[in-house]
């Protein structure tokens, strides 16, 4: 079991709710990218967490840098547009998780290329690979790394 807080929480929402709410599509894209305020913590099994968003596929950072290189897969940065300011790396796409969800998907992301989601630390990440998926990204990967780590592992900077 994993603890999460409710903020960080969010992305998984759909799991405390109804199976009638869940058929119904707009329910299921709206409530995964919703921001909670609350300060509750929630335990749920980690399997659950991976598999809600599909965005628990493994990965290896070398893998990830040989298919961006290639133009086989996009990556996208999810932090807000200060922190892109401040430093981005190369090839980024910037889709600020505050501009999700949107009735479609943000101009240059590709529904059919593999998506590499990063934030600074994480959390942010896995609520916009959720919302991603929802507006029908078929492959989305949420990286557990966030900016810093990236670069530290030899992902280079604009």
């Amino acid at each position: 079991m994993v603890a999460i807080t409710a903020s960080r929480a969010a992305w998984m929402l759909p799991v405390c709710m109804s199976a009638a709410a869940m058929r119904h599509p707009d329910v299921v894209r709206r409530s995964a990218c919703l921001q909670l305020g609350a300060a509750r913590r929630f335990a749920v099994p980690r399997r659950v967490i991976v598999s809600l968003a599909g965005v628990g596929a493994p990965y290896e950072l070398d893998a990830v840098r040989r298919q961006l290189a290639a133009g086989d897969a996009q990556l996208l940065d999810v932090r807000e547009k200060e922190e892109w300011d401040a430093g981005h790396l190369a090839g980024a796409l910037l889709v600020p998780l505050s501009t999700l969800p949107a009735a479609q998907l943000p101009p240059g992301v590709s529904a059919t290329r593999t998506a590499y989601v990063h934030c600074k630390a994480g959390g942010r990440a896995l609520r916009a690979a959720a919302c991603l998926r929802e507006m029908g990204v078929q492959d989305v990967v949420s990286l557990q790394e966030g900016y810093a780590a990236l670069l530290a592992a030899g992902f280079p900077p604009a």
